[in-house]
C-alpha cells in the first residue's frame, strides 16, 4: 500500500496556497467572477468575496454600533429558533465562535446556528453515531464545519471547497480551534488514513478531489447556498458521489435558491438536482432564515433575489 499524502495543520493551508492559480475543473462563473480579486500574500487573504458577510470586531463606536445593530435586527430571525430545544446554546456557541474569529455575529452566521439547531431536532439520531463524519459540501468561511464540532455534534469533519474558498475555511477554523487536528487529502490512501485517525477532526478536500469520500462513513452531508452557484455537472457529481457513501441512511439537507443564473447564463434550479422519486423527503419549504436580509437603510429588510428552499431528505442508495 502507498503511504498516505496528508498535509497537516498549516501545512494544509500553504500547501493549497500554492495551488491558488490552479485553474479547476468543476468551477462555474460565478467563482470565476467572485475570485477576480482574491489573492495569498504572507498568509493575508484579500479579495474575498462571494460567500458572506464577515465584518470584522475592531475597537471604537462605529464596531460597538454594528454589534448592537446585528442583535437588534436579528431578533426576528432568532424568534424562528424558539421551537429547537438546543437553539440557546447553538446560538451562545456560534456568538463565542465569531469572537474568537474576531468577526461580528451577523445574520450569515445566525443562520448557521438556526440551520444545526433544525438537524439536532429533526434527525438527532443522525449525530449520535461517533464512528461515521458528517460532510460540508461549500461551507463559506467554515462556519457551520467549525459549529459541528465546537458543539461536540460530531467528531469528525469532512470539508468540500475550491481551492480559493477552502484555503479561508481552514484559515477561520483553525483561528476558532487552534488544537483541532486538521488535514488536506489529496489521494485515497491519504483520506482513508485521516477518516480512521482520531487526532484528525477536519479533512479538506478540494473540490476536484469529491470522489474520495465515495464509499467515506458519512452519515449526513449539509450544502448551504453554494450548489445555486455550481454548474448542473457538479451538483449531479455531488449526489452521485452522497448516494455512495457507505453511512445508513444518509441525510443530506441541501438549502439553495430555487432558481438562480450564473454570469455565463447557466441556469440552475433546485428542482433540477438530481434529486430521486424513492428519496424520503423529511422537509421540504422555503426557508424561514434565508428569505430576507437586513442593512441600514430603508428599507431595513429586503427579500433576496429569489426564494430560497431548504429540503432534508434521507437519499436513495441507488447501488449494490
Amino acid at each position: 500500500m502507498s503511504q498516505p499524502v496528508l498535509f497537516h495543520g498549516s501545512e494544509a493551508i500553504r500547501t493549497l496556497c500554492e495551488q491558488v492559480n490552479v485553474l479547476e475543473a468543476g468551477i462555474s462563473s460565478h467563482w470565476v467572477d467572485m475570485h477576480k480579486e482574491f489573492s495569498v500574500n504572507q498568509g493575508t487573504l484579500t479579495g474575498i468575496k462571494g460567500f458572506g458577510e464577515n465584518q470584522p470586531l475592531r475597537a471604537g463606536i462605529k464596531s460597538q454600533i454594528q454589534r448592537v445593530t446585528h442583535q437588534l435586527f436579528q431578533n426576528r430571525f432568532r424568534v424562528m429558533g424558539n421551537g429547537f430545544s438546543r437553539f440557546p446554546e447553538i446560538d451562545r456557541a456560534g456568538r463565542e465562535i465569531a469572537n474568537r474569529q474576531n468577526r461580528q455575529y451577523g445574520l450569515d452566521r445566525l443562520r448557521q446556528t438556526l440551520t444545526l439547531s433544525l438537524l439536532l431536532e429533526h434527525i438527532p439520531h443522525a449525530f449520535a453515531n461517533n464512528e461515521e463524519a458528517a460532510l460540508v459540501i461549500g461551507d463559506g468561511f467554515g462556519v457551520f464545519s467549525t459549529l459541528l464540532l465546537f458543539t461536540n455534534s460530531v467528531k469528525k469533519v469532512i470539508v468540500v471547497n475550491i481551492i480559493r474558498t477552502l484555503i479561508v475555511d481552514l484559515s477561520f477554523i483553525q483561528t476558532a480551534l487552534p488544537d483541532i487536528g486538521i488535514a488536506l487529502a489529496t489521494d485515497k490512501t491519504g483520506f482513508d488514513h485521516a477518516m480512521n485517525d482520531d487526532r484528525i477532526a477536519v479533512i479538506a478536500l478540494k473540490a476536484d478531489d469529491y470522489q474520495l469520500f465515495q464509499g467515506a462513513r458519512v452519515n449526513l452531508a449539509v450544502n448551504i447556498a453554494s450548489m445555486q452557484e455550481m454548474n448542473p455537472p457538479t451538483i449531479a457529481n455531488y449526489f452521485s458521489a452522497l448516494r455512495q457513501v457507505s453511512g445508513e441512511p444518509i441525510y443530506f439537507y441541501c438549502c439553495n435558491r430555487e432558481d438562480k443564473y450564473l454570469p455565463d447564463g447557466t441556469l440552475v434550479r433546485f428542482n433540477d438536482y438530481p434529486w430521486h422519486t424513492k428519496d424520503h423527503i423529511m422537509l421540504d419549504e422555503l426557508c424561514p432564515w434565508h428569505q430576507e436580509f437586513y442593512q441600514l437603510k430603508w428599507p431595513i429588510f429586503r427579500p433576496y433575489d429569489g426564494p430560497i428552499r431548504h429540503r432534508l431528505a434521507a437519499l436513495y442508495r441507488n447501488h449494490p
